[in-house]
């Protein structure tokens, strides 16, 4: 897992986040039919340009590198209180990972079952995991969810919490209302006190899940899973993971070795007196972090002929690719087409 499996770097910004404004894939912004051809009205998949197959790597670059790698522009630090969200993981970490997160996010369950689990082994004793709900609204059993998960908590504690966690997501295709009361009875919640809460419109579990998706809304919370490492969001399309992580392990190791209890890392390195700490990128840091894309990019393409998913990933953006396509239709077409072929992706 040192790198992001390549097919994997360019999905993520569609199938890592269940986007909180959509409940279903949004129709590709008008352009030339001839030069998208994102698929026929009988729900075909979508076929490449004949014309536009002849594309060379270096030409699907320089056309939409910038759209399929965005480099940011500035330096933001999320200022995040942990709080008492449920957490797992070191106990004075060096890396906390804030995950505003959902029960019914396919992506989240992906999240959970996968990466959580590489990354407390890779990391042990140096990360936290946080976990802040965010139900969508579209997901019917999100909101239940997260309530009774919060009475299991209250019941049980942070293991009780991270018991239920665990099993909603191993069989999250069961999700709803007798799923979610087998699965807490199993733990041993008092079941009379669970249905109090639930019919309680004002109970305490669900003020905190309202905090908690306020507090994402304030930092850009845009679906789910969000992830802040030290304060720093991580950007599925032009991060990889565990570089963010060991970029920030680092930042945390000179501090505590400057003097900063371990206890207090996170703060110091999160908390500059306001919401959000930003600061430019020099133009110099942007490029190079756009020609280390470049060279990547044109190493998986051009060897692409000896991988099935990655040719066939490559031949999706010729499909989408036009000299005047700007960078929101040729996503939006990509997007469209990746859903097409991954239905699960919602």
């Amino acid at each position: 897992m040192k790198k992001l499996a390549w097919l994997t770097i360019l999905l993520l910004p569609v199938l890592f986040a269940c986007n909180k404004d959509k409940k279903a894939p949004a129709p590709a912004p008008a352009t030339d039919p001839a030069a998208m051809k994102p698929g026929a009205d009988d729900g075909t998949k979508p076929t490449a340009d004949p014309a536009a197959e002849k594309i060379s790597c270096q030409t699907l670059f320089a056309r939409h590198g910038k759209c399929i790698f965005r480099i940011p522009e500035t330096n933001k630090i999320f200022n995040i209180a942990v709080g008492d969200s449920p957490k797992k993981g070191a106990t004075e970490p060096l890396v906390t990972i804030v995950e505003f997160s959902e029960f019914q996010c396919p992506a989240c369950k992906g999240f959970s079952q996968q990466l959580i689990p590489d990354l407390m082994k890779k990391y042990e004793g140096k990360v936290q995991i946080v976990f802040k709900h965010y139900p969508l609204d579209f997901h019917e059993y999100a909101l239940p969810a997260a309530i009774v998960a919060e009475e299991v908590r209250a019941q049980k504690g942070d293991e009780g919490f991270w018991k239920f966690h665990d099993l909603i997501f191993a069989s999250q295709e069961k999700l709803g209302p007798d799923f979610l009361n087998e699965t807490a009875k199993g733990l041993g919640v008092d079941m009379e006190k669970l249905q109090k809460t639930i019919l309680d419109e004002n109970s305490k579990h669900k003020e905190r899940i309202s905090a908690d998706t306020k507090l994402g809304d304030s930092v850009g919370v845009e679906g789910t899973p969000f992830l802040y490492i030290n304060g720093v969001l991580f950007t599925p399309d032009t991060d990889d993971l565990l570089e963010l992580i060991d970029r920030q392990l680092a930042k945390a190791e000179a501090a505590v070795a400057a003097g900063t209890p371990r206890a207090k890392v996170y703060s110091f390195l999160v908390d500059h007196g306001a919401p959000v700490f930003e600061t430019p990128v020099p133009k110099e840091e942007q490029d190079k972090a756009l020609n280390a894309k470049e060279k990547f990019f044109l190493d998986k393409c051009g060897a692409s002929s000896k991988d099935p998913q990655v040719m066939a990933f490559v031949n999706l953006l010729t499909t989408c690719s036009k000299p005047d396509v700007n960078c929101e239709v040729f996503m939006q077409c990509v997007e469209n087409q990746v859903r097409q072929q991954l239905p699960d992706a919602e």
